[in-house]
């Protein structure tokens, strides 16, 4: 709901989509000013770091402070070493 509540994405119920989701889709399709604004509100809610900051808690808490497995920074590899073993 969190996107819908930021005009970033379009609701149709499950009970509704039988009957809503390809005329809704085609609608959309055809309106390029709210494709436009969908498309600026999703950009407002991007994470870009999302994965490496998941990783970053998850390692915090289960008390490491290095990575043992590769993940992609800025389209270069870090690596923490195999089994945090450099």
């Amino acid at each position: 709901m969190a996107l819908v509540d930021n005009q970033a994405a379009l609701l149709i119920k499950d009970a509704d989509s039988k009957e809503q989701l390809w005329s809704e889709t085609f609608k959309l399709l055809a309106d390029k000013q709210q494709l436009n604004s969908l498309s600026e509100n999703i950009r407002t809610l991007a994470k870009p770091n999302a994965a490496k900051e998941i990783v970053d808690v998850i390692l915090e808490v289960a008390g490491r402070s290095e990575r043992c497995f590769p993940v992609r920074l800025n389209d270069e590899m870090e690596t923490g070493g195999f089994f945090g073993i450099k």
